[in-house]
């Protein structure tokens, strides 16, 4: 069985080098306004070469802050489509920040 943290960390791996694990990345954004606030609405499927598929959701207000700071949002990794081998567990996680995000890929890494 894979851990979900696994496909995680190839697709933040991603936005760093290009991963040999994955073979193709579609992604859709889209900003509306709330109240006063902006807020961006990011979808993404990440094809891998095993034949998973995951889609990554990420739903954040946009704020310019001048520090580093671990900003609320809202983040989702569910499984579209299990591997031909072994199957994935789990399906589904959110995170309410990318600290959070990054702390649970660490754990489980």
């Amino acid at each position: 069985m894979n851990h979900l943290a696994q496909y995680v960390d190839a697709i933040q791996q991603m936005s760093i080098k290009q991963s040999s694990k994955i073979i193709k990345r579609e992604s859709k954004q889209v900003v509306e306004q709330e109240s006063d606030t902006e807020v961006l609405f990011s979808t993404e499927l990440y094809y891998f070469v095993d034949g998973a598929v995951i889609e990554k959701n990420i739903e954040q207000d946009q704020i310019n802050i001048q520090i580093e700071a671990c900003l609320e949002s809202w983040i989702q990794y569910k499984v579209i489509q299990q591997p031909d081998a072994d199957k994935i567990s789990p399906l589904k996680i959110e995170f309410n920040s990318h600290c959070r995000e990054s702390h649970w890929v660490k754990y489980f890494k």
